[in-house]
């Protein structure tokens, strides 16, 4: 590195150093045990992995599409394809295993490889981007286990014993009037924010919260997962 970049890189190793020694703003105040679950809360996107999984995806659809071209124009076979994504794994794992030494010409191939790509992209975007239109929601936790759901301009009131199948996981609590018919009500779990205090609270605190008023109310708990997993995955059943 130049000399420019090298006091770029100090000045910024010096404002990291500042900003953790004297942080500015309140304190932060975090909800960690159930007992605090109180007040509202909503569900937020995390938008730098949607933003990371689109440029994945859009490297993968530019991939496909030169693929289409090159086959619709004679330019590759398929069996060019499928030559040039061995290749160029092999090459690159040989520049790995070298240390460096080794020089693959990775970019002398046509890095077909790259429609890949399209797998992890798409996952990314549905797994990061669904809970925007599926689960966001806001809601409040009242001081007896009521719960107040919050979906635009609809309030839906659930109140402690209402329903007769709760089903909770790491990403939503479903509310049931039985096991077999879909959920009448939901509440995210999963990227939930303190509205007032503006930290994250974990999935296993919100639904912890919520099987301690449940088992006040008499359900019966049955974990869904292994022991590993019982504090977030369970299904609780009203008493007949």
């Amino acid at each position: 590195m130049g000399g420019a970049e090298w006091l770029s890189l100090l000045g910024a190793i010096a404002v990291t150093i500042v900003c953790k020694q004297r942080p500015l703003g309140v304190p932060a105040v975090f909800i960690e045990k159930p007992e605090e679950v109180r007040g509202e809360f909503e569900s937020r996107t995390n938008w730098a992995l949607v933003l990371i999984g689109a440029a994945i995806l859009l490297g993968g659809i530019a991939s496909a599409v030169r693929i289409v071209t090159h086959l619709a124009t004679g330019f590759a076979t398929v069996k060019d394809i499928f030559n040039d994504i061995g290749v160029f794994i092999v090459e690159w794992w040989k520049e790995r295993l070298s240390g460096g030494t080794y020089d693959g010409e990775l970019e002398k191939t046509q890095a077909y490889i790259f429609v890949l790509m399209l797998i992890p992209g798409f996952f990314m975007v549905l797994i990061n981007l669904g809970p925007f239109f599926l689960h966001r929601a806001r809601f409040v936790a009242g001081e007896h286990g009521e719960l107040t759901v919050k979906r635009g301009r609809v309030e839906t009131m659930v109140r402690p014993g209402q329903y007769a199948v709760v089903a909770a996981d790491s990403s939503s609590i479903e509310f049931k009037d039985s096991e077999a018919e879909p959920a009448a009500v939901e509440v995210p779990t999963g990227r939930v924010f303190s509205v007032a205090k503006g930290t994250r609270v974990e999935p296993k605190v919100i639904v912890a919260w919520l099987r301690g008023e449940l088992e006040k109310q008499g359900y019966a708990i049955e974990r869904r997962t292994p022991q590993g997993m019982a504090e977030t995955s369970w299904i609780a059943r009203r008493p007949v």
